[in-house]
């Protein structure tokens, strides 16, 4: 089992770093939520070597050492899955469900060179490549969050894959100013240029009506995920729906989007809707 001490990084890391999916931990089962907090943990330590590193070699070193250290708990080699230094809570806390197989290694595969990705100032091509991207990133996790709590069928596997993705969007979509003020765009190069959005050639973006096009158009593929996943949703057990809370979340982004007239700039931050997780999680109408 994992230690107290290593749960209790991963807690604090998503806590501080991802207070949204955080929120969603707690209706996971008791016995689960050490795991799915735990996954969310990986993210955000994977997610976050861009912004750690100066170059992108560096960042690829760090990829690396996350994946080898993830194959190595897949291979059952525990001494290879530890640094000199010592064993990392994140897989220490990840171990344990790895080791028993309830974790598929293809969606770490998936997520972590998806990420290998982003260490390169990258501008997706056009919308598919986007939404592909948010599908092996938020999507691959969400896939994994399902697994955790013990739910492998095609029906709630399907579901957890368009939430995710559509989660991945809007979260790309929040990021918009933060990706601008490095330098980066990581909009789908067709669009800007169909909708001649300026400063889309790699130096940043600004705030415009032709932007704000351009995100009402991710908005409304995100929306059409959601749709296709609430579908049927109500088929799965309540057990299910615990690790789909994610419909509440990006739903509620979704709609601060369009309130904010489509205006990555103009959009406020807000909580995470705890009373509308509550009211999903006890009646199981997500």
């Amino acid at each position: 089992m994992a230690t107290e001490d290593a749960l209790a990084y991963c807690t604090d890391q998503v806590r501080r770093l991802d207070r949204a999916r955080y929120q969603t931990t707690l209706f996971a089962p008791t016995a689960l939520r050490g795991v799915v907090t735990a996954l969310f943990a990986f993210d955000i330590e994977i997610a976050r070597i861009r912004d750690l590193v100066s170059e992108p070699l560096l960042g690829r070193i760090r990829v690396q050492w996350w994946r080898d250290s993830v194959g190595a708990l897949f291979d059952g080699n525990v001494s290879a899955a530890q640094p000199v230094l010592g064993a990392h809570p994140v897989l220490e806390s990840l171990a344990p469900l790895i080791r028993a197989g309830d974790l598929t290694h293809g969606y770490f595969e998936q997520l972590l060179d998806a990420r290998e990705s982003e260490l390169d100032i990258i501008t997706h091509n056009d919308l598919a490549s986007l939404v592909a991207f948010a599908e092996a990133t938020s999507g691959s996790l969400t896939l994994l969050v399902m697994e955790a709590l013990g739910h492998r069928d095609s029906l709630a596997q399907d579901a957890a894959r368009r939430l995710g993705t559509a989660w991945g969007l809007a979260c790309l979509i929040r990021a918009v100013p933060r990706e601008a003020r490095a330098g980066r765009v990581t909009l789908p190069l067709s669009l800007l240029k169909r909708l001649r959005v300026e400063s889309a050639d790699g130096n940043g973006i600004r705030p415009s009506h032709s932007l704000n096009k351009v995100v009402a158009e991710i908005h409304n593929t995100a929306l059409e995920l959601i749709r296709d996943a609430r579908r049927n949703i109500g088929e799965l057990p309540r057990s299910a729906r615990s690790g789909l809370l994610l419909a509440t979340l990006v739903t509620a982004v979704l709609r601060d989007i369009r309130r904010a007239g489509f205006d990555p700039f103009s959009l406020a931050l807000a909580p995470p809707p705890t009373a509308r997780l509550l009211w999903a999680a006890v009646s199981g109408r997500i």
